[in-house]
């Protein structure tokens, strides 16, 4: 079951035990992306989309916009899962990648793959669609509005967002996640994550979208994600 909040909503679910949003350094990002901790976490966060229903989601969220076959760039692409996953089920114009890391080998053929900062990233062309998985709670707010004013000043008309939900029973779920064998990083770098995550119509609010210029829609899920649609007007 999932829950909806309108961008503008003014009420707030009390019953909620709300945390302080808390922008801090993954131990992963600081790895040797072949050191065997390194690995392990990247196994263990593959099995959490999955657990989450992350790549279903961003499928079946494009569903009404499969035929405009439009310009993607996602944003964070890491080791190019989602990416992979997409161009199988959906065709697009083109699809770009940014992300600090090289291009993964089992990337797609036809889809482009730049390795820098997307905050310093400079071919936003035409690009019509934004995608971001579990990457946006790595920015601080002061990051999330130079993004925002990027964005604002683009040919972007669509952002679909997949972050943590920012609540303390996600903790919980995470740290559950020992009787399956997640790794001392993956646990501590998934506690930052929670830390680091979204409520209601925060995302947002953070990106200045505007509502007389942008429709979004916010869903959060009991297994914690924080899912924010976006269409400019």
């Amino acid at each position: 079951m999932e829950s909806t909040y309108p961008v503008d909503s003014k009420s707030y679910d009390h019953s909620i035990l709300y945390m302080v949003r808390r922008v801090k350094p993954e131990q992963l990002d600081s790895l040797d992306p072949m050191d065997p901790k390194a690995l392990a976490s990247r196994r263990d966060l593959t099995l959490i989309n999955k657990i989450m229903g992350n790549h279903r989601w961003f499928e079946q969220a494009l569903k009404p916009m499969y035929d405009a076959k439009l310009h993607a760039l996602e944003i964070g692409a890491g080791g190019g899962e989602l990416g992979t996953y997409l161009n199988e089920k959906i065709e697009f114009s083109t699809y770009s990648a940014v992300d600090f890391a090289p291009r993964p080998e089992v990337w797609p053929r036809d889809a482009m793959w730049h390795r820098g900062d997307i905050l310093h990233y400079e071919n936003l062309g035409t690009t019509e669609l934004l995608l971001a998985n579990l990457i946006l709670h790595h920015f601080t707010d002061e990051e999330l509005d130079a993004l925002g004013r990027r964005i604002q000043h683009s040919s972007i008309q669509h952002i679909y967002a997949n972050e943590p939900s920012r609540r303390t029973i996600h903790k919980w779920q995470l740290w559950a996640g020992c009787l399956i064998g997640f790794s001392a990083v993956t646990l501590y770098d998934g506690t930052i994550s929670i830390n680091a995550g979204f409520n209601e119509n925060e995302l947002a609010h953070k990106l200045g979208l505007k509502r007389a210029e942008w429709l979004v829609c916010v869903t959060t899920t009991k297994m914690g994600a924080y899912r924010m649609e976006a269409h400019r007007r």
